[in-house]
């Protein structure tokens, strides 16, 4: 499996990966290029390295304008999860050759579980971890421009982070387990806020101060920046949200990370106040 023209920019230092990471919080281009090129005054600015890339990114459908048809001048655009689902699938293929007893298409998304990641990754959760006061954990400034090596890298490392939150407690508490969602009990019509909302209240509210403590816990084994990472993505507790078959999927778009799971593993084990 390769990756195409556009997606391959995505996971390169180009212009393409930082305009689609400043678009996953929708933004006029104007914004987005103020943003990147950390300026005011747009006058200052070549604003045709900007509109050859939106246009690139529109094309491939990885960017859609989300304004009325009549708003034409400066329209707010949006990074759609599309590149996300495919580049996750050439990691999986990636990962898959490198196992001698499982197939290929026992590591690749299904049908339902792509549609399920898509409703995950356009949510407004999901898309919040790329507010603008936090896209610069994700990239640099450089003499006045916003550099991002990987586009990609970027949002695989926090689905990588979630995916081993989830999968720990998946496998270690079976408390937790039995009430995170299968994939027949994933919605896959509604938004993800929704649905995750409600699963949580109906199912997980209980355990918000334990997961804190079990991440908290986990910190003498992973580092204290780790921690807060985690913390943050399992805040509302959406993170055990996903279908589960996901999560085991999920956890090999990257280099395992194994630190971070026997860390939350231990903390599981040691953290003694019950949910």
């Amino acid at each position: 499996m390769q990756l195409g023209d556009e997606l391959d920019k995505l996971t390169k230092v180009k212009l393409d990966g930082a305009l689609y990471l400043t678009l996953l919080e929708g933004k006029s281009q104007s914004d987005a290029t103020r943003f990147i090129y950390n300026t005011k005054d747009l006058k200052k600015v070549n604003q045709k390295p900007i509109i050859d890339a939106r246009r690139r990114l529109i094309k491939s459908k990885y960017v859609k304008t989300i304004d009325s048809i009549y708003r034409i001048n400066n329209p707010t655009l949006l990074s759609t999860p599309l590149p996300i689902v495919e580049y996750i699938q050439y990691r999986l293929m990636e990962h898959s050759k490198l196992s001698k007893s499982k197939t290929a298409e026992d590591y690749r998304l299904t049908e339902d579980e792509e549609k399920a990641l898509y409703r995950i990754l356009d949510s407004k959760w999901f898309r919040s971890f790329f507010k603008k006061d936090k896209l610069i954990n994700y990239g640099y400034m450089d003499e006045d421009r916003f550099i991002v090596h990987n586009s990609m890298n970027s949002i695989t490392d926090i689905l990588d982070d979630i995916a081993s939150i989830g999968f720990s407690f998946l496998y270690r508490r079976q408390d937790i387990a039995k009430r995170m969602p299968d994939l027949k009990d994933f919605d896959l019509n509604a938004d993800f806020d929704t649905f995750a909302n409600k699963w949580v209240n109906d199912k997980l509210k209980t355990y918000n101060e334990f997961v804190k403590g079990v991440i908290k816990k986990g910190e003498d084994y992973y580092t204290e920046s780790s921690g807060k990472r985690l913390l943050l993505y399992a805040e509302n507790l959406y993170c055990f949200c996903f279908p589960k078959s996901l999560y085991q999927k999920l956890v090999r778009i990257g280099r395992i990370e194994l630190t971070l799971i026997i860390g939350l593993e231990q903390g599981i084990f040691t953290y003694k106040k019950k949910p």
